[in-house]
């Protein structure tokens, strides 16, 4: 007789699939309402079936599914920020070592990285838009800089001598930005003191500047003029863009806000929290759906194009993706140890990054 590996439990609000000899949960499933006596697993392994209350079931995917790429970034300070090329040949990686580095996708090469003066840790770093051809950088010191984006051929060249000074453009001594992003005309910076900064986005002076949240901004967000702000208070506020006027605001969670997505045409947000809950809401702060099943808090979100799927990452390391109509998950991503800190959809692959500081690149999440 063989010994199981895992076990299947059902919860009143939860289930889970548990692994014996990792002692930890491999798959988890929002279970609230279900009818225990007819819960089945296929004889292959590869599905579950979850009857429910209400004559409903509903049929999950039981995955092992595997990244595509793991890119391990030991020997270098903790990777702290990412994005993709604009070629999409690669990805820029920042750490808590003030450095960016390059990974090639055809190589599978990580470049050794260049110090980015000033800047230690790397909070944040964004391209702008293609107008103004800058990269926008904010660390624990020194403010928020804008660097030529011809520095990122250096950093993909693998040129660690290069001075990263003589390509800064402009400087903001504005310390303890933690969350940039931007539009055509502005920078916008969230603190842990609860302001945020708008800048010129081709000047990087001060437009204006307001408290926006009690003890931290930690979500931000421009969308079509308006700026969305999550902060430790579980308040969303909407902004003006440009006049920084109060537009709109609601208590949206018990803790602070993580992530914050805005769907097309501003008809729904998408707020994720440490209160271990992603939330759907109309554009008037009207709560659409609820959605519990982390057994920690949330910290990263992405939202599919279509809206249908939302990928969120939380402090136990694993990857859940949820139906953003049922509320209920549908595949669960494990590889991680630690916290999820980022997620990017970019086509049909997804980009995670762990505090295991390791990035991984998973398949079609569509």
């Amino acid at each position: 007789m063989v010994a199981p590996t895992s076990v299947f439990i059902s919860g009143r609000e939860v289930s889970q699939i548990y692994d014996l000899k990792k002692k930890r949960t491999i798959q988890s499933f929002h279970s609230q309402g279900a009818d225990f006596t007819t819960n089945a697993v296929s004889a292959n392994g590869s599905q579950l079936f979850m009857g429910k209350s209400g004559n409903s079931s509903q049929l999950y995917e039981l995955t092992n599914e595997m990244p595509r790429e793991v890119i391990n970034c030991d020997g270098k300070e903790f990777a702290s920020c990412l994005f993709v090329s604009s070629d999409e040949r690669g990805l820029y990686i920042g750490d808590r070592g003030g450095s960016l580095s390059y990974w090639n996708s055809e190589t599978k090469e990580l470049s050794s990285g260049i110090e980015i003066k000033l800047q230690n840790p790397l909070n944040a770093i964004i391209p702008s838009s293609d107008k103004n051809k800058f990269l926008y950088v904010s660390g624990k010191t020194g403010g928020v800089l804008s660097l030529d984006d011809s520095f990122l051929t250096s950093v993909a060249k693998s040129h660690p001598e290069t001075d990263s000074t003589s390509f800064v453009r402009h400087l903001s001594l504005i310390q303890g930005v933690n969350h940039l992003c931007a539009d055509d005309r502005f920078v916008y910076g969230g603190t842990r003191r609860g302001e945020i900064i708008q800048l010129d986005g081709k000047t990087l002076s001060v437009v204006r500047r307001w408290n926006a949240h009690e003890r931290g901004v930690f979500a931000l967000v421009v969308h079509e003029g308006s700026l969305f702000s999550g902060g430790r208070d579980g308040f969303v506020r909407v902004w003006d863009g440009e006049t920084g006027n109060l537009l709109s605001e609601w208590i949206a969670h018990e803790s602070r806000i993580t992530d914050i997505h805005v769907g097309s045409g501003r008809q729904r947000i998408f707020t994720a929290s440490t209160d271990k809950t992603v939330a759907i809401w109309k554009a008037d702060g009207t709560l659409e759906r609820r959605i519990s099943g982390h057994f920690s808090p949330v910290f990263s979100m992405v939202v599919t194009p279509g809206e249908q799927t939302i990928i969120t990452g939380g402090r136990d390391g694993i990857i859940r993706t949820w139906d953003a109509l049922t509320g209920d998950v549908q595949i669960t991503l494990n590889g991680h140890q630690g916290t999820i800190k980022d997620l990017q959809l970019h086509g049909s692959e997804l980009i995670s990054l762990g505090a295991d500081n390791t990035i991984r690149i998973w398949g079609s999440q569509d």
